[in-house]
């Protein structure tokens, strides 16, 4: 395996956009009906490191590169109370009285890799503690190159394809409405718990996916805010695309694009649903391609971004 390897191109972009406002940093975390044993979870935390070394690592400036250094130290398991303190490393894990908390960066990983290395963290935890998911471990598999390979540059080493379908929304990004806030506000995050069990309902009952749903639920909301503030700018969403969908790959490091949708202007929630779910059929393999195509495109004109 590689101790050192150039960024992918979301790697690069996050790696020249990242300061103390924005981590480039997400998360997933586990809630425990009983208290966490965090020895425990430190047992299971250092063989998920063990199956995957690339965890465990850095990130350096190569002139106008970015590169990441795999440096095998431990991974940081960190008490929720300290969570404010600095750590370098592109993983570490939060923990509290009865849940913890999986920390990546996108200079290496994506929402993909998270999910399963929280997982497997979860299924060693259990483990260990002598409870048993009755499912294949990955971290008892060997490693493979493939989860380490820049999957960007593997599907992009081709002429870019041209399509002539409807981009909903990708053209008018400059036009999208905008809440008429002072550019001093502060970003605020607001959090509401829902019931998965009502949302998947839900989304069965109006034949959609749980995300074409909540997107529904998001855009009404928006549109309630954009009326009240009397504007009449397009509603825009940037929904983020898992590639490996498209083009079948085992990396573990980004693979990620997103497409743009244009919420329907329609007042009747059924409608706009059925609308949604015509611009979300147009999200194809030629789309995709062509959005990674110009993320690779971009990088190769700056000079900035070549094969390993």
């Amino acid at each position: 395996m590689k101790k050192r390897f150039k960024l992918d191109v979301l790697g690069q972009y996050y790696a020249g956009t990242i300061n103390e406002q924005h981590s480039g940093a997400f998360s997933i975390t586990v809630h425990l009906k009983e208290k966490l044993n965090h020895q425990v979870l430190k047992q299971a935390l250092n063989t998920l490191v063990e199956r995957f070394p690339f965890l465990s690592g850095h990130l350096q400036s190569n002139f106008f590169e970015y590169v990441y250094e795999i440096s095998n130290d431990p991974l940081p398991l960190i008490p929720i109370e300290n969570s404010d303190h600095t750590n370098h490393q592109i993983m570490r894990v939060l923990y509290g009285k009865f849940h913890f908390v999986v920390v990546v960066s996108h200079l290496l990983c994506d929402g993909r890799t998270l999910a399963k290395i929280s997982r497997l963290l979860l299924i060693r935890y259990f483990e260990i503690l002598g409870i048993y998911a009755g499912e294949i471990d990955t971290l008892e598999k060997s490693r493979c190159p493939e989860e380490l390979e820049d999957a960007y540059l593997r599907f992009t080493n081709s002429k870019i394809k041209k399509t002539n379908r409807d981009q909903l929304g990708s053209d008018a990004t400059g036009l999208a409405y905008h809440p008429p806030t002072s550019k001093k506000s502060l970003v605020q995050t607001l959090t509401y718990p829902l019931s998965a069990s009502l949302v998947k309902a839900s989304a069965k009952a109006h034949e959609i996916t749980v995300s074409g749903f909540l997107l529904a639920l998001i855009f009404k909301s928006i549109a309630v805010e954009r009326a009240a503030f009397k504007c009449e700018e397009p509603i825009i969403a940037s929904i983020p695309i898992d590639c490996r969908s498209f083009f079948p790959s085992k990396t573990m490091r980004n693979f990620v694009s997103s497409q743009n949708i244009t919420m329907p202007e329609v007042a009747d929630f059924t409608t706009m649903i059925k609308q949604l779910q015509i611009a979300f059929s147009k999200i194809d393999e030629h789309s995709v391609y062509e959005e990674i195509s110009s993320y690779q495109k971009m990088f190769h004109t700056l000079g900035f971004y070549h094969e390993n």
